[in-house]
């Protein structure tokens, strides 16, 4: 086989090899980490860099990732930080790298079937272990009180809820009534999974917002917001009337824990995951305050967490446990707006995106991460930050200049 016939073999199967990301970034790390080096394999010996050089810089939330990657290399040689930590910026170099990729729109139609068809087999097996309806000893690692599959609760709610979004998105936008039905009843599903059945509180605000979104973009503002806060009263409230269900039980615990965590206490006192938010919320604005401008490098959040507050008395951690002060810390203010003008340029390319259902699923996407982000340091774990890349990559591959 000559080199050129071997270079458009790999051409041929590298998009394969993204699509095949969206089965396994709801199923497994292992799997992830094959199939990323794969698709970088295969990218590098397909060639064709002209072409994907022009696909990238065309495209602005390429090119708005390459800058907060550009950013996270650069915070290597300030501050106090960990230079094994330039795997922080792959989360920023993977978009542009993946949107070459899903340049034809049958690989983005696959890559979304794929994702949406592993999240199915996740809502399932879910809703099997909280009826008990599953052996022990399986791959599956949550138990019928808490049935999240294979990653993390809050992993699994916040991917549910974009999900639970997607397929309300074909149950209104398709033109096949039995995707319709199959959308609605999904969608439907997914959200009781999340409500009643995992006990994610992120994944209940993301669901809350996500659910306005598509009924102001439905119905517009208005009419729209209305019928939101209606849906959402019965649906949240139904949920809460149920003392057995893990929004009422995640509710009123940190209901509970906000009104017993009280002005200087430690959280080593009691326990109280409420309260050891407040406390990384206020220590790391501290530490942002002490250097605004560029922070202390690229990768230095538990270093410098650890250092200042080790005599403390506090409990350690290793992220804020919210992705703008994380960002904050080690990338300073440029880094802070850097992110949030990611997030405001995929809004707004949003608009470019060809048909109905892209520009609604890449809002919601948006939507999904800069929530999720308030609570949760997303981009700094792997599988909500792979989901990010890989939907990011998939929906904005089809940005059209000038459409909007």
């Amino acid at each position: 086989m000559t080199w050129p016939s071997i270079q458009e073999k790999a051409r041929l199967y590298a998009p394969w090899a993204a699509v095949a990301l969206g089965i396994s970034l709801p199923l497994s790390t292992a799997f992830d980490s094959v199939l990323l080096a794969l698709v970088i394999l295969l990218w590098l010996v397909g060639a064709a860099f002209v072409d994907k050089f022009r696909d990238i810089v065309k495209n602005p939330v390429a090119v708005a990732s390459l800058l907060l990657a550009i950013l996270c290399g650069a915070g290597l040689f300030w501050g106090t930080p960990d230079r094994d930590a330039f795997s922080d910026a792959k989360t920023f170099l993977l978009i542009p790298l993946l949107i070459p990729l899903f340049r034809e729109p049958r690989f983005r139609r696959y890559g979304l079937w794929a994702f949406l068809g592993a999240m199915s087999f996740i809502l399932l097996i879910s809703s099997l272990l909280f009826f008990d309806q599953l052996p022990p000893g399986g791959f599956w690692k949550g138990i019928p009180k808490n049935p999240y599959v294979t990653h993390h609760y809050i992993t699994q709610n916040v991917l549910m809820a974009f999900a639970a979004f997607a397929w309300a998105a074909y149950a209104r936008l398709s033109g096949k009534l039995l995707v319709r039905a199959g959308g609605a009843v999904l969608a439907l599903a997914a959200m009781g999974n999340i409500l009643f059945m995992v006990p994610g509180k992120t994944g209940h605000v993301i669901l809350a917002v996500l659910i306005l979104y598509y009924f102001f973009h439905w119905l517009g503002w208005k009419k729209g917001g209305a019928a939101a806060l209606a849906f959402i009263v019965v649906l949240f409230g139904l949920a809460f009337a149920l003392p057995q269900s893990a929004f009422h039980q995640r509710t009123t615990q940190a209901v509970r824990e906000f009104q017993e965590w009280g002005p200087g206490q430690k959280s080593t006192e009691v326990v109280n995951v409420v309260g050891y938010r407040m406390e990384f919320w206020k220590n790391s604005w501290g530490l942002f305050l002490e250097k605004p401008w560029k922070g202390w490098g690229t990768g230095s959040f538990p270093r410098v967490y650890a250092e200042k507050y080790r005599e403390t008395g506090m409990i350690l951690t290793d992220n804020p446990h919210n992705q703008y002060l994380l960002t904050a810390v080690e990338l300073g203010l440029a880094g802070t707006v850097l992110l949030l003008a990611l997030f405001a340029v995929q809004w707004i390319t949003a608009a470019s995106l060809s048909g109905p259902l892209y520009p609604l699923l890449a809002r919601g996407l948006v939507l999904t991460m800069a929530t999720g982000s308030l609570f949760n340091s997303l981009l700094s774990d792997h599988t909500e930050a792979l989901f990010f890349v890989f939907v990011s990559a998939l929906l904005f591959a089809g940005y059209e200049k000038g459409k909007a």
